[in-house]
């Protein structure tokens, strides 16, 4: 355990800003500026101090203990798997990803659910998509469905057994029903890397439940 001390409240601003930018969105932020100030044995700190109640930042502190560095979002691997798809649902949120698939298909009309284990002030995280985001809960989602829909659900976790970890939503959607309903069921894997903690908030599922997975 490392002797830095970090702020009090940590524990409770990270847990609010990973209710409205994502779990691997508010680790980076967070560990990018503890960086900046206290080095690694900060960052260290960081992961000791909050590292149980949120794997998800257990797992990117370390990552950027080992000398990985957040870059920017790619969105061609994932733009391939929406060719023909006009109207995308997405499950789960990582603010940084949304934006940049936000950005990369101008023309797709995309609604996220509002929807998750965190609290989180969905008419703020809405207004940050510049317009073109459309909050939608479990039941409206099936008034995006449709031969020209796809859902898109972020989870995290090394792939290599068959399975990754996904928020709750997607427990509520996956099925056979959900393949006859929407073409496709793209996964985006935003933390493909294993975990030392067993990742609470998320559900383990399997890769198999995916039509498509794609690594950040």
């Amino acid at each position: 355990m490392t002797s830095v001390t970090l702020p009090l409240g940590l524990a409770q601003a990270f847990r609010t800003a990973a209710g409205e930018l994502g779990h691997a969105g508010a680790a980076e932020v967070f560990v990018n500026e503890i960086a900046a100030d206290r080095g690694d044995d900060g960052v260290a700190a960081f992961r000791d101090i909050l590292g149980r109640d949120f794997p998800v930042a257990d797992a990117l502190a370390s990552r950027w203990l080992e000398g990985w560095r957040p870059g920017i979002i790619e969105t061609d691997h994932i733009r391939r798997h929406l060719d023909g798809i006009r109207r995308l649902v997405v499950v789960g949120l990582e603010s940084r990803h949304l934006d940049a698939l936000v950005d990369a298909v101008p023309s797709l009309e995309i609604a996220l659910l509002a929807w998750s284990a965190l609290p989180a002030d969905w008419d703020r995280v809405i207004a940050n998509c510049g317009g073109r985001v459309t909050a939608v809960d479990l039941d409206g989602i099936f008034g995006w469905a449709g031969p020209n829909s796809a859902v898109l659900c972020f989870v995290y976790g090394s792939a290599d057994g068959g399975t990754v970890y996904a928020p709750p939503g997607w427990l509520r959607l996956h099925g056979p029903d959900m393949r006859l309903q929407f073409r496709a069921l793209i996964g985006w894997n935003v933390l493909p890397a294993p975990f030392a903690v067993y990742p609470r908030w998320f559900h383990e599922v399997q890769v198999s439940d995916f039509t498509a997975m794609e690594d950040a």
